[in-house]
């Protein structure tokens, strides 16, 4: 059994998903009871999908990875003009973003995703911060395969 905090990793990917990050949204229901994804929700995870490919093209040999992995995420909030903190302790929730950005990977393409499934995501890293200029608003992503120790 191996209950370590800290396990060995090897590095996968990264990638970069420029502009604002959008949450997850909880699906919506019409009026006649069919659920469908909010737009914005659809476009993002197209968004996040689209720059995860990169790893596609880097490494393909080693993708989809079949294997327990560690995920860093670091989303980039644009600055208000007024703050109460001095980090985004503010919406939206981490863990929208986090599970936006984890659909998005799932989703790069239907026959060679990044994973192939998100439930093998075992480590997670993730902050929020304010980004210090407007070209740093965005999302970077590191994916780690874990090894056993």
């Amino acid at each position: 059994m191996h209950d370590d905090i800290t396990l060995p990793r090897r590095p996968l990917c990264t990638f970069w998903v420029p502009g604002r990050p959008v949450p997850k949204a909880r699906p919506r229901v019409t009026k006649t009871g069919v659920a469908f994804t909010p737009k914005e929700t659809k476009i993002y995870g197209e968004l996040v999908a689209r720059h995860a490919e990169a790893c596609i093209r880097i490494e393909p040999e080693l993708l989809p990875i079949d294997a327990p992995v560690a995920i860093e995420i670091i989303a980039r909030l644009p600055r208000p003009k007024k703050s109460r903190y001095f980090i985004p302790a503010v919406r939206p929730d981490w863990d929208n973003l986090e599970k936006a950005i984890a659909d998005g990977i799932s989703r790069v393409r239907k026959d060679r995703g990044i994973w192939r499934d998100d439930c093998l995501v075992c480590d997670a890293t993730f902050r929020k911060r304010y980004a210090r200029s407007p070209e740093e608003v965005g999302v970077s992503v590191a994916i780690y395969e874990l090894l056993e120790p």
